[in-house]
């Protein structure tokens, strides 16, 4: 049957509009295009779309499936749209995955057709952002395309997919190639250098912000490849990864992504060592000032590894690397550059005429550290770091007449009193919760279980070791409890310094803390042992219950509590900022 195009009239627009809205193909759309037409596969919108377009376009799934049932001719599935779509590209633009997989199963022809701008429906779908369109598109798209590069279709994918954050796929996509460097253009004096943009890519992202898991994940790391993970069969090892993934334990995506970026680098700088010097220096200055701006240190440590002379770069503005770091106030690209004894330049001024330690005694605006006290804590560990590395300006003055110190003091001012504020709060609610535990475990060492002997006076079950885990539990219950609320209502009389939150406030709050749960715990304990006293003889079932439904206010504070103890106990006694110089 031909394909006929028709003048598309605004009557007919309104009817097939309609009929489409319906949403019925034997009822509306298929009688209205045989009786008027005779013919389904007609072209009869002013952009030269037929019936299917427009069913794509709207994601009508089921009129989409009964025009494949039709088995409609292949020119039909190939007709391309006035802008030189085809089905398949509209529907990777609107990124239905179902309507994807419907079209592909009919004809598979249409993974090879490209658009107007030469890009095919995978490069389409990672454009547009549909990371499981793209995915699926990917898998199925024969390799020898995905490794045509006479349109540059490779390395315009592997752009889309790092902007897109589709990293996983980016790694498989450089894995086809046997030497990766060979889809890359290069050239001193050409305007085709993917280099530059490909660099640019990598540099323009933060660092994920450092997880109390870390330790685990170096071990997981160390264990795993995660570039084997990419494919798309599934093993164990990818189903325990996607496991520890969904735990929040691994970042899988920032681990693959750290894979690609290294891969990356290292084929890039195979394609411009042989190049002039000055010209490698300047290719990498602009990604690598970048990446310092944002935080990603490990673009800067994979470029350091090729390139040891990044610590001697300057920018416009006669900044280092070290001080760009300093300024966006990026711990950990100043611990990896401190570390290549970056602190050598570190004494260039900066704008405004501040000081490179005028900078890190401003407030800083991009802490993630959650509570007052810890930002201050945070805050005081970075100045005293810069400080370090920087004694000879700790008196110099800026142009308002303020040295580092004085500058540090006016700009954090509000932040002690609000951390003064948050430690006092905290001190309330907790140690009111210690006191009542005081109460009842003070109570309950009067009022044994079983009560006591008339003749001696001594408890009925003295000897039980239930009884003496009891006595033992309840003491320590009681020991812990009266310590935490001496510890919280000392944070009430305590001087809050500005020195004073970089260990001692910290500290208070940990024993604090620790004191309670203690005291918890054993409380629970107590009230299991009276249970166990009680019943264990006639109905053990009782004894067990109760046993588990002590743990419930054990594991709820855990939960609540316990990620504030640990972040405190690693930024007090392993700050982020400049231990491994310490």
């Amino acid at each position: 049957m031909a394909i006929v195009s028709i003048k598309p009239t605004d009557e007919f627009l309104v009817d097939i509009y309609g009929a489409l809205q319906g949403g019925s193909w034997k009822k509306n759309i298929k009688p209205l295009l045989i009786e008027k037409y005779h013919n389904f596969e007609i072209k009869f919108t002013r952009k030269a779309e037929n019936i299917l377009h427009l069913a794509v376009i709207q994601n009508r799934v089921k009129v989409i499936k009964k025009i494949l049932k039709e088995k409609p001719s292949d020119r039909f599935l190939n007709t391309r749209t006035g802008y030189g779509s085809t089905a398949l590209t509209l529907a990777a633009t609107g990124g239905n995955l179902e309507v994807v997989k419907l079209l592909v199963e009919c004809h598979e022809r249409l993974l090879m057709e490209p658009d107007s701008f030469d890009r095919l429906p995978v490069l389409v779908a990672a454009y547009c952002g549909h990371a499981d369109v793209a995915r699926w598109l990917f898998d199925r798209t024969p390799e020898e395309l995905l490794r045509d590069n006479s349109r540059f279709q490779s390395v315009e994918l592997l752009k889309t997919y790092i902007i897109a954050g589709q990293h996983d796929v980016a790694l498989r996509l450089l894995k086809l190639w046997e030497n990766p460097g060979d889809m890359i253009r290069t050239g001193e004096d050409t305007l085709e250098n993917d280099v530059e943009d490909i660099l640019d890519m990598l540099a323009n992202r933060s660092s994920p912000p450092t997880s109390l898991f870390h330790p685990l994940q170096r071990l997981i790391h160390s264990t795993l490849d995660p570039s084997s993970l990419t494919s798309s069969k599934s093993s164990r090892s990818q189903l325990f990864w996607n496991f520890l993934t969904h735990c929040g334990m691994v970042p899988f995506t920032e681990i693959v992504y750290k894979t690609l970026e290294k891969q990356l680098v290292d084929c890039i700088w195979k394609k411009i060592k042989d190049g002039r010097r000055r010209w490698i220096a300047y290719t990498i200055q602009g990604p690598l000032f970048a990446a310092a701006s944002c935080g990603n240190v490990e673009f800067i440590e994979a470029m350091g590894k090729h390139y040891p002379d990044i610590l001697s770069f300057v920018n416009e503005k006669n900044q280092t690397l070290l001080a760009v770091s300093i300024f966006h106030q990026r711990i950990k690209v100043f611990n990896y550059l401190s570390k290549m004894g970056a602190t050598t330049f570190a004494m260039f001024p900066a704008p405004e005429e501040d000081t490179i330690l005028h900078e890190a005694a401003k407030m800083s605006q991009l802490d993630r550290i959650t509570g007052a006290p810890l930002q201050m804590q945070g805050e005081l560990q970075w100045f005293q770091a810069i400080e370090k590395i920087a004694p000879g300006l700790a008196n110099n003055k800026n142009e308002d007449g303020d040295t580092p110190r004085a500058l540090f003091t006016k700009q954090h001012k509000r932040l002690v009193t609000k951390g003064e504020k948050w430690m006092k709060d905290v001190a309330d609610s907790c140690a009111t919760v210690a006191a009542l535990i005081v109460t009842m475990m003070f109570a309950a060492a009067f009022t044994v279980p079983g009560g006591n002997n008339g003749d001696t006076g001594l408890p009925i079950f003295e000897g039980s070791n239930y009884f003496v885990i009891f006595v033992t539990a309840d003491a320590i219950a009681l020991f812990f409890s009266s310590s935490s609320v001496m510890i919280f209502l000392g944070m009430h009389t305590s001087l809050y310094r500005e020195q004073d939150f970089l260990k001692s406030v910290p500290t208070k709050l940990i024993a604090g803390l620790l004191t309670l749960f203690l005291s918890l715990v054993a409380m629970m304990v107590t009230f299991s042992m009276t249970i166990v006293l009680m019943f264990r003889q006639r109905i053990v079932w009782i004894s067990i219950l109760m046993l588990m439904a002590a743990s419930i206010p054990v594991t709820i504070f855990a939960l609540s509590q316990f990620p504030l103890l640990l972040q405190i106990l690693w930024n007090t006694y392993r700050p982020r900022v400049f231990h491994s110089l310490k």
